[in-house]
């Protein structure tokens, strides 16, 4: 079955059309970017995050807490955190929204880690000079027989569960290592 079959699509507000036309009913967004999605992707990240505004008065697409959200440069999908509910998402992302019996946990770790899904976005992307996902291609995707709703949301929240020890893990490594070279630096210019 394919994913269109299961699932709508919004596509996230086109920047250039965010343009300011009446400054009294404009208001400032913080736009989400490809830092926010690693962090909802539950990524360790050591750069500050680049937080763009725009100012409009435009009809812009903003995000949801616990929205599944398809970035269409890097490939991978998330569920959007807590800080991030109220962000500004443009055209590089897709808000995928399950209708059938699909649980949107389920649908993240299927785009993220399924071989099957990896092998179908790779074949459809062979031949492209440039690395960048489409729509057709993420409703094209062939899910296969897909588990009881209870068991997707069981393997689903598991999948959650590993994302957030890995994320954990991570950043405990991380910081051991800075701790590490900060020691060094100090072995180092005593000398």
């Amino acid at each position: 079955m394919k994913l269109e079959e299961l699932a709508l699509f919004m596509g996230g507000s086109l920047q250039v059309r965010l343009d300011t036309t009446s400054w009294e009913d404009a208001r400032d967004y913080i736009l989400y970017n490809q830092q926010h999605h690693q962090l909802d992707g539950y990524e360790v990240i050591e750069e500050v995050i680049d937080s763009r505004t725009v100012t409009t008065d435009r009809e812009v697409t903003l995000l949801e807490e616990g929205d599944l959200l398809f970035s269409l440069l890097s490939g991978k999908a998330v569920l959007v955190r807590a800080e991030h509910a109220g962000l500004l998402y443009t055209q590089n992302y897709i808000k995928i929204e399950p209708i059938a019996k699909l649980d949107k946990a389920f649908l993240l770790y299927l785009i993220n880690e399924s071989s099957a899904i990896r092998r179908q976005f790779y074949q459809s992307l062979q031949g492209s000079e440039v690395m960048k996902y489409t729509v057709k291609q993420l409703k094209s995707l062939q899910l296969g027989a897909l588990p009881p709703l209870d068991s997707q949301q069981k393997l689903g929240k598991i999948y959650l569960d590993g994302l957030a020890l890995r994320q954990k893990r991570q950043a405990y490594a991380q910081g051991d290592f800075l701790r590490l070279t900060y020691l060094l630096k100090e072995v180092y210019s005593h000398e």
